[in-house]
């Protein structure tokens, strides 16, 4: 089975990612702060983050960089309704 992480700060997207998820068959997991993955991702199980890029207090930007950073490998979808083209083009792709 999939294991997937949605980090997110608003509740209600996190909901309803994960209840689409769910009924897709997918293993789901939901953050709402970016400081509680700061950890060591390599040991986890993770197969799938689909990340905010501007959670509450947090540079998205910043959390994408340490994710790849430890494993460059996981794939990270980015979630985010108010992200404008201009942002994308100028932080994307991240290659540290």
């Amino acid at each position: 089975m999939t294991n997937i992480l949605i980090v997110d700060d608003q509740v209600g997207i996190r909901e309803l990612l994960s209840e689409e998820l769910i009924d897709e068959g997918y293993k789901v997991a939901c953050l709402g702060d970016g400081d509680l993955i700061r950890g060591d991702l390599r040991e986890s199980k993770i197969d799938l983050i689909l990340l905010d890029l501007y959670l509450n207090g947090f540079e998205g930007f910043e959390l994408l960089g340490h994710i790849k950073r430890q494993d460059p490998t996981l794939p990270v979808l980015i979630v985010n309704l108010k992200m404008r083209r201009a942002t994308s083009i100028k932080h994307l792709p991240i290659n540290d």
